[in-house]
């Protein structure tokens, strides 16, 4: 699971985890500590090998994510949060960890 602030558009901050089989899910903050049940927002994650709350990388006040994977010639990409729930992430390529995939087994 990574913290990554509040993505879904609500005032409390919110959880994304991804399950063994790379489906992405959100757990959207109650404002009480807990939780709302999990809602899947995407597919295909598990060629990552890291997903890393980046905070606002793009300066528009909503955190964004960082995915890593070794077999990305790009090395990550930003996810940068919409704030809607049905549409969460814009996809950017970045240079971030470029051809690091051999060296790098984490973002941190």
């Amino acid at each position: 699971m990574e913290a990554v602030g509040n993505i879904a558009g609500s005032k409390h901050g919110d959880l994304v985890a991804r399950d063994a089989s790379g489906i992405l899910w959100l757990y959207q903050g109650r404002g009480d500590g807990g939780f709302s049940g999990h809602v899947q927002i995407g597919g295909g994650w598990g060629g990552f090998r890291q997903l890393v709350g980046g905070g606002d990388l793009d300066n528009d006040g909503r955190p964004d994510l960082i995915a890593y994977g070794p077999g990305n010639p790009y090395g990550a990409y930003v996810y940068r949060s919409t704030g809607v729930v049905n549409s969460l992430f814009t996809r950017r390529m970045t240079d971030l960890y470029k051809y690091k995939g051999s060296s790098h087994s984490i973002v941190a």
